[in-house]
């Protein structure tokens, strides 16, 4: 073969690639993954089908529990988090075939969120993590077995690309959905509230210090909202029979950070209230 006709056979190849990653995060592109992963998962699915995963009985023992005013295994109510719960039991209620798609969903979604995170390093980034996802047993097995580790695992990495996407645009309303997102993330699993310390990346990002505390005290009180919204719902619904109750710290914390997200005078008379009623919500 002629030497110019391979290099117009390199230049060629060459552009197809360029054209393939600047087609690399558009809406097309993401939708192409998430059905090359459904793909993926089937296949899977072949050799190894959905079982039931760590802890299974448990989340199941919960869900259960959700439709009575007095709880008979108040245990599990208290360890286990309630969007996981739902998550286990509302496709078994379904049945089998429901829990492996909807295991699917979760495993395809997750794919694209990472690739989406990645993106934000390139567009070869993104396309080497959505396929070392799609080759790595270990991460596909995760998303086989019915039980808290898939949610979480496809949890986080919404709550991941949601919390990029913030870095990237800040603004008050992108921390506090980010904030909020982790409050979902402790009602998986609440061991996640641990995630709260993310709540001091906005100070490392580019602005006035101003806009910096806002977009801080946004994630902290976006993020305690949802997450204490569930123990004081339990406590509501079941009682003492649970030892679920709002966190009072977490609380008046959020109470004082609420002024930072105002401006000027109204940010002062807000000041005059939030602060006598988190000493009193703490003295209490």
């Amino acid at each position: 073969m002629p030497v110019a006709a391979v290099r117009a056979d390199a230049r060629g190849v060459t552009s197809r690639w360029h054209d393939f990653e600047a087609w690399v995060g558009t809406r097309a592109s993401a939708l192409a993954l998430f059905g090359v992963s459904l793909l993926a998962f089937g296949l899977q699915s072949l050799v190894l089908p959905a079982y039931a995963g760590r802890d299974l009985v448990r989340y199941v023992q919960t869900y259960v529990q959700f439709g009575y005013d007095v709880p008979v295994l108040p245990s599990v109510l208290n360890t286990r988090g309630p969007i996981a719960a739902l998550g286990v039991g509302l496709p078994l209620e379904l049945g089998g075939v429901a829990a492996e798609i909807w295991l699917a969903l979760l495993y395809a979604g997750s794919i694209v969120a990472w690739a989406a995170v990645a993106r934000t390093f390139g567009p070869r980034a993104a396309i080497a993590t959505a396929g070392i996802l799609l080759v790595y047993p270990g991460y596909a097995i995760l998303f086989h077995g019915l039980a808290g580790d898939a949610l979480f695992a496809a949890g986080f990495a919404g709550w991941s690309l949601l919390l990029s996407r913030a870095l990237l645009a800040p603004s008050v309303a992108s921390f506090a959905v980010a904030g909020a997102g982790m409050g979902a993330l402790v009602l998986i699993r609440p061991p996640n509230q641990v995630l709260i310390v993310l709540a001091l990346a906005p100070l490392f990002v580019r602005g006035t210090w101003e806009r910096r505390l806002a977009w801080s005290a946004a994630f902290v009180v976006a993020s305690v909202a949802v997450s204490q919204s569930w123990k004081a719902l339990a406590a509501l619904l079941w009682g003492d029979a649970v030892t679920l109750r709002p966190t009072t710290a977490g609380i008046a914390i959020a109470l004082l950070l609420v002024p930072l997200l105002l401006t000027g005078a109204w940010r002062r008379r807000l000041l005059l209230v939030v602060v006598p009623l988190a000493v009193v919500a703490v003295a209490a």
